[in-house]
C-alpha cells in the first residue's frame, strides 16, 4: 500500500483494487492480524483473506480464511520469534511441499528472509539464527539483479556480510521507497530480471534514501526542540509529541532517536490535514509498549506491534486524552532507575588478549543481532596515543588506545562531545 494515502496493511481501497482485477484471494504479509473491518469487507465482496503476520493478536482474530501467526493463542508452532517475512516463508515452504513442488523451493528465498529478519530487528535466536546464517551466504552470491545492484551501490560487493551491514547498508535503501510513499519500486527491484532496470531502480532507491535522511534529520531536530519546550521530563517518564507537517514515513526512526536522546520511551505522531495522526512508538526494556497502549486504546483509532516497538493511529481531537491516560499509567510502571542507560558488559579483557584466534572464536558465535548481540568487553587502564580525530561529519572520534605496549585503533561512535576530554586524558 501507499503509506501516505493508504497507511499500513490491509485496506478497503486495496480490496477494491483486487476485486477490479478479478482476484478472489488476498494473502497478507507482516500485517492483518487486527484488520477486522477490512477482512469483513473482503468477505462481503467474495474475496478470501489468508493472514500471515507476527504482530501480537487481539483477544479475537479477524474472520479470515486462515490465520498464520505463531503468537496467536493456541498455536503449537514452537518458535514465536519469526518476523513477518519468516511467517510468509513458512507458508511458501508448506504450499510448495503440499503441491508436490518440493519444500526446498522456499530455500530460494532465504536471501530475502535473512534481509527481512535482520531489518525487522527480531531476535537472532533459534530458527531465525539458522535462516539468517543461510541467507547471508545466499546474499553474498545473490543471482538477483536487484540485490546485486544494491550491493554494488552500497559498496558491499565482495564483502563478508553480517546483520549489521544489512541493517545499516541494504535495509534503509529498500525501506526508503515505502517510507517516502510508494513501495512498488522496491517490489520491482527485488523481482526484476532486467539488469539495466535493476541498476536504474537501485539508483533511485539510493537517492530516495538520501532524501529520507534529510527529511528525517529536520524532523529529529524539530522534535528535540518540541521536547525541550513542551515535555515535562522531570515528572513524565515517556515522551509523547505530535505535529502537523511531519512525514509519517519517518516517525519510527525519529521515535528511536528521541528514545535514545532522552533515555525513555517515545511516541512520535505525524498529523495530516484531516487531523488523523499516524504514530510510532519505541520503548526501553522495562516497558511493554503493546500492553501499555492497550490501556489507552479507547482513545485510539487503532494500534499494533510488539513490546519494544508499536504503531498507532489517533485523531487530533483525542490526542490530549490519549496522552494524559498513557502518561498516567506508564508513570506508575516505570521508575527513575529504569531511565538510566546501562551497558551490559560480558567480560573484562586486556588488549593482549585480542588476537586472530580470539577473533575467529568470536565470529563463530554469530550471526549477531538482537537477542544475540556481539559480546561487549571492558579494558581498564588504557592510555591515548597520538592525536584523536573527528570523523563522520564531526559526530565520531577515531583514536589509538595503548596498554602494556600494545596499540589498537578505536572509534567512539557519537562521542564527539568527549573530544576535549580525550585530548586532556580525562577519563
Amino acid at each position: 500500500p501507499h503509506r501516505e494515502k493508504e497507511g499500513y496493511g490491509l485496506s478497503a481501497g486495496g480490496i477494491d483494487y483486487a476485486q477490479s482485477v478479478g482476484a478472489d484471494l488476498l494473502i497478507t504479509c507482516d500485517c492483518g492480524i487486527n484488520a477486522f473491518q477490512p477482512v469483513d469487507y473482503a468477505n462481503e465482496h467474495g474475496i478470501d483473506i489468508i493472514i500471515t503476520d507476527h504482530h501480537i493478536p487481539d483477544k479475537k482474530l479477524p474472520n479470515a480464511y486462515a490465520v498464520l501467526n505463531p503468537k496467536q493463542k493456541g498455536c503449537e508452532y514452537p518458535f514465536k520469534g519469526l518476523c513477518g517475512c519468516g511467517v510468509a516463508f513458512k507458508l511458501i515452504s508448506a504450499v510448495s511441499e503440499k503441491s508436490g513442488i518440493g519444500q526446498n523451493v522456499g530455500l530460494n528465498y532465504l536471501d530475502l528472509v535473512a534481509l527481512a529478519t535482520s531489518a525487522d530487528m527480531v531476535p537472532i535466536l533459534d530458527e531465525n539464527r539458522v535462516l539468517v546464517h543461510g541467507g547471508l551466504d545466499q546474499l553474498e552470491e545473490s543471482k538477483s539483479p536487484g540485490i546485486h545492484q544494491l550491493l554494488v551501490q552500497t559498496g558491499l560487493v565482495g564483502e563478508s556480510l553480517n546483520v549489521g551491514k544489512l541493517v545499516f547498508g541494504l535495509a534503509p535503501k529498500i525501506n526508503a521507497a515505502g517510507r517516502m510513499g510508494d513501495a512498488n519500486r522496491t517490489v520491482e527491484l527485488l523481482t526484476t530480471s532486467d539488469k539495466t532496470r535493476a541498476e536504474e531502480l537501485a539508483s533511485i532507491l539510493v537517492q530516495e534514501n538520501k532524501r529520507r535522511q534529510h527529511i528525517q534529520e529536520d524532523i529529529v531536530n524539530d522534535a528535540i526542540r518540541l521536547v525541550h519546550s513542551q515535555v515535562d521530563l522531570e515528572n513524565n517518564k515517556v515522551v509523547i509529541i505530535g505535529s502537523k507537517g511531519w512525514h509519517p514515513g519517518v516517525v519510527g526512526i525519529v521515535a528511536s532517536r528521541i528514545k535514545d536522546e532522552f533515555s525513555r520511551p517515545a511516541i512520535v505522531i505525524a498529523f495530516d490535514k484531516e487531523g488523523i495522526g499516524k504514530g510510532s512508538a519505541r520503548s526501553i526494556p522495562h516497558l511493554d509498549l503493546y500492553e501499555a497502549l492497550s490501556y489507552a486504546a479507547k482513545f485510539l483509532e487503532g494500534y499494533g506491534g510488539h513490546p519494544m516497538a508499536a504503531g498507532l493511529t489517533v485523531h487530533e481531537d483525542k490526542f490530549e486524552n490519549f496522552k494524559s491516560l498513557f502518561l498516567r499509567n506508564v508513570n506508575k510502571i516505570l521508575t527513575n532507575d529504569d531511565l538510566i542507560p546501562a551497558i551490559s558488559i560480558d567480560g573484562e579483557m586486556a588488549l593482549t588478549d585480542i588476537n586472530s584466534r580470539f577473533m575467529r572464536f568470536l565470529e563463530k558465535l554469530g550471526p549477531f543481532g538482537p537477542g544475540n548481540m556481539r559480546p561487549k568487553f571492558v579494558s581498564r587502564n588504557l592510555s591515548i596515543s597520538g592525536q584523536p580525530r573527528l570523523m563522520g561529519n564531526g559526530e565520531h572520534i577515531r583514536f589509538i588506545v595503548s596498554q602494556n605496549g600494545r596499540n589498537y585503533p578505536a572509534v567512539g561512535f557519537k562521542l564527539s562531545s568527549h573530544y576535549e576530554d580525550l585530548i586532556r586524558g580525562v577519563p
